[in-house]
C-alpha cells in the first residue's frame, strides 16, 4: 500500500505490519528530508501508524484509492488534492478531506512543495458515528487548529515512547482528532446554508442555537461577530432581537445554567466546575454565579429543591 506523501518518519520501523488507523505526519523542529515518490506503508496491527510527509521539488503521485477514510492538515507549501477528477486546492493550514474509496493524487504547486500531516481511519472506526464526510476542504476556525497539532503531536510522542497504554491513547487520539474535523465540517455547512439563505435574522438565529454547545469555548464578541461577516453593532443589535439580552449576558448565563447542573449531579469540585464551564478565573465563576443565582456555588449545591 502506498503513502500519500513522501519522508518515512524513522518510527515507523517500530510499529507491526497490519491495522486499522493509519496517521501521517511532520517532524518540524529541523529541516526533514524530502521524497520524490510516496511511500510503502505499513498498517499497525494496534490501529495507528505515524509517518512525516515532505515532497521534494520532483514529487509525483499517481491516482490511487484506498478503503479508509483519510484527513489531511497541510503544513507548509501549496498544492491540489484531485479528488475522482475534482481539484480542491490546499496551503498551510488547510484541512483536507478524502473520503473512502475516492480516487485521488496530490498535486504540489511549482516551488512550494507540500508538507502535511495525515490521518487515516479504517471503515470499522468510521462506522463508530453515521457521519457522512464530504470531499475536499474543510473549513477549521482559527482557534480549532491549534487543538489539531496538538492531537497529532501527542500521538507522535505514545508512538515514540511506546509505553504501557500507548496504543489505546493513540486510536483514541486518533478519534478525538476525527470529532473535531467533523465538528468543524458540520460548521462550515451550516455556514454555507445560512449564507445562501441570504438572512441575517436567520444566521444569528442559528448561531444562538448553536451557542448552546459551544458556550464554554474561548469567545471574543468582535471575534464572533467577524466569523458571522457582521459589524459588531449589527451582531449586538441582532443578537439582542433574538435573545432579549446582550451576548455576554447571555453566554454567562448558559457558563451558569451548565454549572447548576454538574452542581446538582457531580460531586466534582467547584474549581474544576468553573474550568469546565469555561470560566478561566475562579474569582469570575464565584461573581457571575452569584450574580445569577443569588447565592455562591457550594451554597447553590445544598439548597433544598
Amino acid at each position: 500500500m502506498q503513502a500519500h506523501e513522501g519522508g518515512a518518519s524513522p518510527t515507523s520501523r517500530l510499529l507491526p505490519k497490519d491495522g486499522a488507523v493509519f496517521i501521517l505526519f511532520l517532524l518540524m523542529p529541523t529541516k526533514p528530508a524530502s521524497r520524490a515518490r510516496p511511500v510503502e506503508v505499513a498498517m499497525p496491527g494496534h490501529g495507528v501508524f505515524v509517518l512525516e510527509s515532505h515532497h521534494a521539488a520532483d514529487f509525483e503521485m499517481e491516482a490511487s484509492a484506498h478503503d479508509f477514510l483519510e484527513v489531511f492538515l497541510v503544513i507548509g507549501g501549496r498544492g491540489t488534492f484531485w479528488i475522482e477528477g475534482d481539484p480542491c486546492v490546499c496551503e498551510a493550514g488547510d484541512v483536507m478531506i478524502v473520503p473512502p474509496g475516492c480516487r485521488h493524487r496530490i498535486e504540489d504547486v511549482d516551488g512550494q512543495p507540500l508538507s502535511l500531516y495525515g490521518v487515516c481511519i479504517s471503515p470499522a472506526l468510521c462506522e463508530l458515528e453515521k457521519s457522512s464526510f464530504a470531499a475536499g476542504n474543510v473549513w477549521v476556525p482559527e482557534e480549532i487548529r491549534p487543538r489539531l497539532r496538538s492531537e497529532l503531536r501527542r500521538m507522535l510522542f505514545e508512538q515514540t515512547t511506546s509505553r504501557s497504554g500507548s496504543r489505546w491513547l493513540l486510536v483514541g487520539r486518533a478519534l478525538q482528532f476525527l470529532g473535531l474535523v467533523v465538528r468543524c465540517q458540520m460548521a462550515a455547512e451550516s455556514k454555507a446554508t445560512l449564507r445562501d439563505a441570504g438572512s441575517s435574522v436567520l444566521t444569528m438565529r442559528a448561531y444562538v442555537e448553536a451557542l448552546e454547545q459551544r458556550f464554554y469555548e474561548p469567545m471574543d464578541l468582535d471575534e464572533e461577530s467577524k466569523n458571522l461577516g457582521m459589524s459588531r453593532r449589527r451582531f449586538t443589535q441582532l443578537f439582542r432581537q433574538e435573545t432579549q439580552t446582550s451576548w455576554l449576558d447571555h453566554v454567562t448565563q448558559l457558563r451558569v445554567e451548565y454549572a447548576k447542573r454538574l452542581l446538582r449531579e457531580t460531586k466534582r469540585s467547584v474549581t474544576a466546575i468553573a474550568f469546565e464551564c469555561g470560566f478561566e478565573e475562579l474569582s469570575n465563576f464565584y461573581r457571575a454565579f452569584k450574580k445569577h443565582a443569588q447565592v455562591p456555588p457550594l451554597e447553590w449545591r445544598h439548597l433544598d429543591r
